[in-house]
């Protein structure tokens, strides 16, 4: 079983790669993906909250069978509070939300976020949040804000850095945070010595596959994690197990 726990669904502006709900189901087949965490694409021209609405519409149109292989997630923008509203709207039918910091230009231990921040921990919604190079995606912001919202469960999107070095300095700064509601997923990362870092130093458990589709290709996060020198129980907690669990809580 494999669970990819970080899906973009919707028109891409950079890339030609993109893909539906049913485009995305079709890969999921092809290559033996069991479920998937899927949420908007995020655009320039389109507002956040219409995103969303295009989004959870499409997903609702789903076969009941398709829908649960998917765990919907949708986007919060602190520019666009009709985003905040959607929290309540969509309670029912989300597992999380997805932030871009770097997109909003705005990171997530800001005031602009409490309000967010305080109607997900009050529903126990997961937070997946973009970490790289920008520095309002820098893992320090989300590290910050972990220990305010105890009940939130936050996922740092590509092993928290999207680039090797700052995927050890962000290793580094969790294990020294002692914060025990934040993971990582692998999406983008495609050298297995780091996923075995982070095996090493945050524990298998604490570690989410995820593809990040279109932008990285699926196959090659799933093949990286097969190319890890880790004992099969620490691969299987990545791969689903942890995912299963996290997602169990929320519904």
């Amino acid at each position: 079983m494999i669970i990819d726990f970080h899906v973009h669904i919707g028109r891409t502006e950079k890339i030609k790669r993109e893909f539906d709900f049913e485009s995305f189901l079709w890969l999921m087949n092809d290559n033996e993906i069991s479920q998937a965490v899927v949420m908007p694409n995020l655009s320039s021209v389109i507002k956040t909250s219409e995103l969303n609405s295009s989004f959870m519409e499409k997903y609702r149109k789903l076969s009941s069978k398709d829908s649960l292989r998917l765990f919907p997630f949708i986007v919060i923008d602190p520019n666009d509070l009709k985003t905040l509203d959607q929290i309540d709207k969509y309670a029912n039918e989300i597992y999380g939300i997805k932030y871009h910091p770097s997109i909003s230009t705005i990171s997530i231990n800001k005031p602009e976020l409490k309000p967010f921040l305080n109607e997900l921990s009050m529903r126990k919604l997961l937070v997946l949040v973009h970490c790289g190079r920008h520095m309002k995606s820098h893992i320090s912001h989300l590290i910050d804000c972990t220990s305010n919202y105890p009940t939130i469960k936050f996922i740092a999107a590509h092993m928290g850095g999207n680039a090797s070095d700052l995927i050890e300095e962000a290793i580094d700064l969790i294990c020294n945070s002692n914060c025990d509601n934040i993971y990582v997923d692998t999406s983008a990362v495609k050298l297995p010595w780091l996923i075995e870092e982070g095996v090493r130093f945050l524990g298998a458990s604490k570690i989410l596959f995820g593809s990040d589709e279109p932008y990285s290709d699926l196959r090659v996060g799933k093949y990286c994690i097969e190319l890890t020198k880790i004992e099969e129980i620490n691969r299987d907690k990545i791969f689903y197990l942890n995912a299963k669990e996290l997602l169990g809580e929320h519904k």
